[in-house]
């Protein structure tokens, strides 16, 4: 709880991204929030403010995350999408937890151990091929299975690949239809497909009356976006060419939705310092001063979850830019700076003015990979009305450099 190093997350911008989302989507009766990766490392604290503003059912990956949920909400559904360990049938129940039913044998096992009713999705693989039904006979014989012990609340799938100008998501959609169309699911409530890229980058699919949508939720725009230069123009003409001749389906680009990134990283300087011309700074000595210099320290580094190795590195101290010098170490930076910076100012390393997309750059990993890495590195502080409302710590101790 003494560091210096925390993320920020911003519950009023997840509300308004909430609200953009279900109310542009309105046409959907289910809209479920995916938050697995710890709510893509924002922590759980976030869920009523998701369920607040229109989502109305969760979906996580583990027992442990929708147990996570439960010390915020009592009530929500909340689904896990991945394959549960039946020993653990006690703490479904007693929980309310609705689970994924991706297979015949799985079934027959849950059917053994079932005290009393359960909610259960069944999961379909459409073409990923992870979890789910793959064959019309399976999935007929698991349909005749059900028993009074056993609500099928829902059913779905999940995409393997974007489905922007990609003919393949074409072939999930109609995988997915066609297995359906081989059971009753006239009483089945919920039919959801869709990630965040599917639901903002194409029309309703008609089939559906739910949607799960994770990162988008967060601020992360994952629909195409397209200028009006030459490489874009040139980009857009040929989408339009491969969809008419591979008979791929619409897909939008520049989406008309405001969604913006809800968490930031800040940490704090604790020294400055005079380096003369033609000393070294940090390890390996790889940053030799020009001329004298000032710098700060900084409290972060790789094991907070920041690229090791410098590549250009910046940070905005008082809302001026200033770069990052010498090797990235375990738990301090080095920055050039000026006299308008003090010990004890913050810096910023991801917010309005450092984007999640250079980080992510830096670091070559994708937006996911960064959010959950940070999540789990750092202590955060969740702001409401511009106060903070909520904080958690990251309680493992400091290593030394």
């Amino acid at each position: 709880m003494y560091e210096n190093n925390y993320l920020e997350v911003d519950l009023d911008v997840i509300k308004e991204n909430a609200r953009s989302i279900t109310k542009k989507y309105d046409e959907y009766e289910y809209k479920i929030a995916m938050v697995k990766g710890n709510a893509y490392g924002h922590g759980m604290y976030v869920v009523n403010t998701l369920i607040e503003n229109g989502f109305n059912y969760l979906a996580v990956s583990s027992l442990d995350e929708a147990l996570n949920i439960r010390n915020y909400n009592k009530k929500i559904g909340i689904l896990c999408t991945q394959p549960i360990d039946l020993k653990y049938i006690d703490e479904i129940l007693k929980n309310d937890i609705t689970i994924s039913i991706s297979n015949l044998s799985y079934l027959k096992e849950l059917k053994k151990v079932l005290k009393k009713k359960i909610k259960v999705h069944f999961a379909i693989d459409s073409g990923m091929n992870r979890f789910g039904f793959n064959n019309e006979l399976d999935l007929k014989r698991a349909f005749k299975l059900i028993d009074e012990n056993i609500e099928v609340e829902g059913i779905y799938s999940h995409f393997a690949t974007t489905g922007v100008i990609d003919k393949k998501w074409d072939e999930q959609v109609s995988r997915f239809k066609s297995l359906l169309s081989s059971i009753d699911i006239s009483k089945i409530k919920m039919i959801h497909l869709a990630n965040s890229f599917s639901l903002l980058s194409h029309p309703k699919i008609d089939i559906c009356n739910g949607f799960r949508v994770g990162s988008s939720v967060f601020g992360i725009k994952t629909f195409p976006i397209y200028s009006t230069g030459i490489k874009d123009k040139i980009k857009l003409f040929r989408n339009k060419l491969y969809k008419k001749i591979y008979s791929i389906s619409d897909t939008y680009h520049n989406v008309d939705i405001d969604l913006k990134l809800a968490i930031s990283l800040h940490s704090k300087v604790i020294e400055i310092k005079e380096v003369e011309k033609g000393q070294s700074v940090g390890y390996g000595t790889s940053y030799i001063a020009n001329e004298n210099k000032k710098i700060a320290i900084i409290d972060i580094g790789y094991e907070d979850g920041l690229p090791r190795c410098n590549n250009d590195m910046k940070v905005v101290i008082n809302k001026k830019c200033y770069n990052v010098i010498g090797e990235i170490g375990m738990c301090l930076i080095f920055a050039e700076i000026d006299e308008r910076v003090k010990i004890g100012d913050t810096v910023d390393i991801i917010s309005d003015n450092i984007r999640i997309g250079n980080f992510c750059r830096l670091k070559n990993q994708s937006v996911h990979e960064v959010l959950i890495s940070l999540g789990k590195l750092n202590s955060k502080k969740y702001i409401k009305d511009n106060k903070i409302v909520y904080e958690t710590y990251n309680t493992e101790s400091r290593k030394e450099v």
